[in-house]
């Protein structure tokens, strides 16, 4: 083996102890994240286990949050969504046929929703 050979051999060899050592040091880096998440999973299960039930008469209902709620309120799109169970996309395209109730304009990029629109218009599906 002459000089040069020897020489792009150790080259070699020290590249690829450099990269061994990578491996290994990540390879360390994703145990610890795994040890991690598994101590974090079996707190979870335990303090799941231990939380206590909630009564159904503890629970906030639907029919509690809307008793100071008046019909002229303006409601976001959220609402209308969880009170039609529509989508945004669904809401709007009924609007563009007109077969769902105008929004008012707010601002240059807000809208909302008369409720006693949206509950006429709720009435008006369930009576057909």
């Amino acid at each position: 083996m002459n000089k040069l050979e020897y020489d792009l051999l150790e080259k070699y060899l020290a590249q690829l102890s450099f990269r061994a050592s990578n491996a290994i040091r990540e390879l360390q880096q994703v145990k610890s994240h795994i040890e991690s998440f598994q101590s974090q999973i079996s707190k979870r299960s335990f303090v799941s286990q231990s939380t206590p039930k909630l009564e159904s008469s503890q629970l906030n209902t639907h029919k509690e949050k809307n008793v100071n709620k008046s019909p002229n309120d303006l409601i976001r799109m959220k609402e209308v969504v969880r009170m039609t169970g529509l989508s945004r996309s669904t809401l709007y395209r009924l609007q563009q046929l007109e077969e769902f109730p105008k929004a008012v304009n707010l601002g240059c990029r807000s809208v909302a929703w008369v409720r006693s629109d949206i509950n006429d218009w709720i009435r008006e599906k369930v009576q057909q």
